[in-house]
């Protein structure tokens, strides 16, 4: 799988004790050849074993807005194993959902835990044309 760096929400980054919130950037898809209405998944790929204490229930999901400040987003639950444990997101992995097509202009990616997590070395992001 290759991610386009300008597609990308987290890249390689470190996440220590992350709670509910949204993770990496904001995607600006109605900037030239980003991909907007093209078919395109998002994807997560987990470069450690990710760690919180005890097993706490996540979900991922796309915010997205036609305004850049996000003041009226709209959530969309990315179609992923529900919900997401600690074993989904060991080194090595991968989860992949096909991208909502109402999404808006920006996109960002949110994450929704019971208990803060670490999670070190996730790329995450759209990739378009996976089956081409």
């Amino acid at each position: 799988m290759i991610f386009d760096k300008e597609l990308m929400f987290v890249e390689k980054e470190n996440m220590q004790n992350v709670e509910t919130g949204t993770l990496g950037r904001v995607l600006d898809l109605g900037a030239p050849e980003q991909g907007k209405g093209r078919p395109s998944w998002v994807a997560m790929v987990f470069k450690a074993d990710t760690t919180a204490t005890g097993d706490p229930e996540m979900s991922f999901a796309l915010e997205t807005s036609n305004e850049a400040n996000f003041s009226t987003p709209r959530v969309i639950p990315l179609p992923l194993p529900t919900p997401v444990k600690k074993a989904d997101m060991k080194a090595g992995m991968c989860l992949c959902a096909p991208t909502p097509l109402c999404i808006e202009r920006y996109v960002r990616l949110k994450l929704t835990t019971a208990s803060p997590i670490t999670c070190t070395g996730m790329e995450a992001g759209f990739v378009l044309d996976i089956n081409s």
